[in-house]
C-alpha cells in the first residue's frame, strides 16, 4: 500500500495476510484501532518518542541468544511490578525483530508476565499468526507458546489444527505436537484426525501413533516401535508383512512386551468376546499378527490409512534369521 491516502479513514478493524506499506503511506488521523495497522503504527509511534529503547532493541536483537532471553525476562518481571508497558513493548519488538528461533519462542512464553490476561497474550499470537503466515519461523514460534501455555484451551487447539496441513514440515510439526498432547485430542472431530492424517511430516505421523498407542495400550504401547528407526512406524510407508515380523523380533528383547497375550488388546478394540490365544512370546508371526490387527484396529478408529500387505501372515512356521536379516 505505498504512496496510499488514509487521512481520516475508518480503518476500524480492518484485517489481512501480508498486508505491506512504507513511510509514504499517510495514516493522518485515521482510525487503526483493532486492525492490521493497529500494532505496527503504535509501535512506531512510541519508539520514535522513546529512541533509547529502540537503541537497547537494536542491542538485543542482535545480541547472544542467552543474554536477550535473560534481559528481556528481567525487564518483565520488573515492569509486572511497575506495569509502565515499556518492557512488553520492547519485548514484541524483540520479538519482531530478532533472527532466532530460540529468541522468539522463549519471549513469546516471557511476554505472560507482561499482559494483563491470557487473552491479551493469546491476542497477540494469534495475530502474529495472521500478519506473519509467509515465515515459518514466526509461525513456528507462535505455535510453540500456545502448546506449552494454552494447549488445553479450545480455541488454541482448534488454531493449532488449522495448521497441521501446513506445507512447511517444521511448522506442521509444531501444530501436530500441540494438538496431540491437548486434552481435547481424545474428542477431536474427524476434521482433525484426517487433517492428523494427511500430515507431510514424517516426525508428526509417528508422533501421531505413539500418543494414539500410549491413549490404546497404555504400557504395552511399544509394540508399534519401528523395526528401523528408535521411534514409532510410519503410517505414510509400506508396512510389510516381513517388516511386522522384525518388529514382532524386536519387541521380544524389549522385557516390557514380553508375555502379552493378544487377548489383553486385540479383544479391547476388535472382539470383545474372543478367546484368549496362547502365549506369543516364542512365535514372531503369531506377535506380527497380532499387531496387524492392532494397525487396523487403530486406523479404522483414528481413520489412519495404514498401508498394510494384503497378504495374510503364514502362520505354523518360525521365521528362521537368516530370513529375516535377508528381508
Amino acid at each position: 500500500m505505498s504512496g496510499f491516502d488514509f487521512t481520516g479513514a475508518n480503518l476500524h478493524g480492518v484485517t489481512g495476510v501480508n498486508v505491506k506499506w512504507d513511510d509514504t503511506t499517510n495514516f493522518h488521523d485515521a482510525d487503526v484501532s483493532n486492525s492490521v495497522f493497529a500494532y505496527p503504527l503504535a509501535k512506531k509511534q512510541f519508539f520514535t518518542e522513546n529512541p533509547d529503547l529502540a537503541e537497547r532493541v537494536e542491542r538485543l536483537k542482535n545480541e547472544h541468544w542467552a543474554n536477550a532471553i535473560l534481559t528481556v525476562e528481567a525487564m518483565l518481571r520488573a515492569d509486572a511490578r511497575s506495569r509502565s508497558g515499556d518492557a512488553l513493548k520492547v519485548a514484541r519488538a524483540v520479538f519482531d525483530e530478532a533472527k532466532s528461533l530460540t529468541v522468539r519462542s522463549e519471549i513469546l512464553l516471557y511476554m505472560g508476565l507482561g499482559v494483563e490476561s491470557k487473552e491479551e497474550h493469546k491476542a497477540f499470537i494469534y495475530n502474529t499468526l495472521r500478519n506473519f503466515n509467509s515465515e515459518p519461523s514466526i509461525l513456528r514460534s507462535c505455535l510453540r507458546a500456545l502448546r506449552s501455555l494454552y494447549a488445553n484451551d479450545k480455541d488454541a487447539f482448534n488454531l493449532m489444527a488449522q495448521y497441521v496441513a501446513h506445507p512447511d514440515e517444521k511448522v506442521s510439526q509444531e501444530a501436530v505436537v500441540g494438538v496431540l498432547y491437548s486434552r481435547h485430542f481424545s474428542s477431536a472431530n474427524d476434521n482433525v484426525r484426517d487433517l492428523l492424517a494427511s500430515t507431510g511430516s514424517g516426525l508428526a505421523r509417528r508422533s501421531y501413533v505413539e500418543r494414539i498407542a500410549v491413549a490404546e495400550f497404555k504400557k504395552f504401547s511399544e509394540i508399534l516401535l519401528d523395526d528401523e528407526v528408535v521411534n514409532y512406524i510410519d503410517f505414510a510407508k509400506p508396512i510389510s508383512n516381513a517388516k511386522l515380523e522384525r518388529m514382532a523380533r524386536r519387541s521380544f528383547s524389549n522385557p516390557r512386551l514380553r508375555g502379552i497375550r493378544a487377548k489383553e488388546h486385540v479383544a479391547l478394540l476388535v472382539d470383545r468376546d474372543s478367546r484368549p490365544h496362547a502365549a506369543d512370546e516364542d512365535d514372531p508371526a503369531r506377535r506380527a499378527l497380532m499387531i496387524k490387527t492392532l494397525l487396523i484396529a487403530i486406523g479404522q478408529k483414528y481413520r489412519i490409512p495404514f498401508r498394510l500387505d494384503e497378504q495374510p501372515i503364514e502362520m505354523g512356521r518360525p521365521l528362521s534369521r537368516e530370513k529375516a536379516l535377508s528381508s
